[in-house]
């Protein structure tokens, strides 16, 4: 029984269909328009890599040199700031009396990995890896108003 209903009711939904007016298929007028040319694609041979590793080594220096560390005293990278560059990597930074126990953001350049801690000259508690951005409320982590020194790679 119910299987007839519905072999009825596509019946119906068929004739619809089958009544239903034919589309118009006749061409389309497409407006000409002007066409410019796309530029030929580079060929390797126009792209010039450093393949060189002396030059390498002295463009990642070049980059290396200009990285840094930026810190502010408030949240949300507010107040108060300091960049503080370039970064010798691997060498614990101390920082300034006046810049001791207030930081409250602290992020690296991107390539930065970074350690701080609340202790002079890279001693006591420490947090890290810190990467870039780093954090912008450093209480998160419990570390608001309590470095003193950090050391990045």
């Amino acid at each position: 029984m119910k299987t007839s209903a519905i072999f009825t009711a596509f019946a119906a939904l068929a004739g619809l269909v089958i009544a239903a007016p034919a589309a118009d298929t006749s061409p389309v007028a497409i407006p000409a328009r002007a066409v410019e040319e796309s530029p030929p694609p580079l060929s390797y041979q126009q792209v010039v890599p450093i393949v060189d590793a002396e030059e390498a080594a002295i463009a990642k220096r070049e980059i290396e040199a200009r990285q840094g560390v930026f810190i502010t005293v408030h949240v949300n990278w507010s107040g108060g700031n300091a960049y503080i560059s370039p970064i010798n990597r691997g060498a614990c930074a101390d920082l300034v009396s006046s810049w001791k126990n207030v930081i409250t953001s602290f992020g690296p350049d991107p390539g930065l990995v970074c350690w701080i801690y609340d202790g002079d000259w890279c001693t006591g508690y420490s947090y890290g890896p810190i990467y870039n951005p780093g954090f912008a409320d450093l209480s998160s982590i419990g570390m608001n108003d309590r470095i003193n020194s950090f050391i990045c790679w």
